[in-house]
């Protein structure tokens, strides 16, 4: 009887997330947010009573990343956890999680994935990820500039691989 719920409560989880993924997809194609803000001094915009166990925003460096690009990415990764902004794309491109799922997301996690050279600073991508009680390989990639030691939001975009990962 258990394996019975089980598979029902499975075989409805896919049902969902296929019918929605499609929506998504249809919504998110090239759907991409630029609205440059200075990060440096904000607060996080996370309404904290809505997750009781917010766990922040944590930033990695590259996996591959070493010598004075690693010292440099743990320096930015380390002042983007601090600041713990949190986009209204991120918001808005992960609500599916909470609405749909009914999962509240507890908090995000980044990976830089490069961190290009400019004159007096660099462009940096980072990938982010909810902190869920589920696994997805949905993401968004967010784009910042970093120059003069101050930290600037320029843009976000996100994927269309929307849905929960299974795993056995």
């Amino acid at each position: 009887m258990r394996i019975l719920l089980f598979t029902a409560s499975i075989a409805a989880l896919i049902a969902v997330t296929m019918t929605t993924e499609a929506a998504q997809r249809k919504r998110s194609r090239g759907a991409v947010t630029s609205r440059a803000s200075d990060i440096s001094n904000s607060l996080p915009n996370v309404d904290v009573q809505e997750a009781p166990k917010y766990l922040g925003f944590s930033v990695e460096p590259e996996l591959d990343a070493k010598g004075e690009d690693l010292e440099f990415q743990q320096a930015i990764a380390a002042q983007l956890s601090l600041l713990d902004y949190v986009p209204d794309y991120r918001v808005e491109h992960f609500r599916w999680i909470s609405d749909e799922l009914v999962v509240p997301i507890q908090g995000w996690r980044g990976r830089i994935v490069s961190a290009d050279p400019i004159a007096d600073g660099a462009c940096i991508t980072v990938r982010v990820v909810p902190i869920a009680g589920i696994g997805t390989k949905d993401h968004t990639l967010e784009h910042y500039l970093y120059v003069d030691g101050r930290l600037t939001y320029i843009a976000s975009d996100g994927t269309a691989t929307r849905g929960v990962t299974t795993f056995n």
